[in-house]
């Protein structure tokens, strides 16, 4: 009994962890996506400015 609950605690967490870093993998795509159709800002101070007005800021 005891050995069925750690595999299943086992199968759970691995499930766990590739969702995870499926999600993360996706979310770094579509975020890589998304700046790569933007212009390139001179100075930080600049893309800052841009992502208040774009944000309605």
């Amino acid at each position: 009994m005891f050995v069925r609950s750690e595999f299943s605690l086992t199968s759970a967490s691995l499930v766990l962890l590739t969702t995870i870093t499926s999600l993360l993998i996706a979310m770094r795509c579509t975020a890589d996506r998304l700046t790569a159709d933007l212009s390139h800002f001179a100075s930080p101070l600049e893309e800052v400015e841009f992502w208040i007005r774009a944000l309605g800021g």
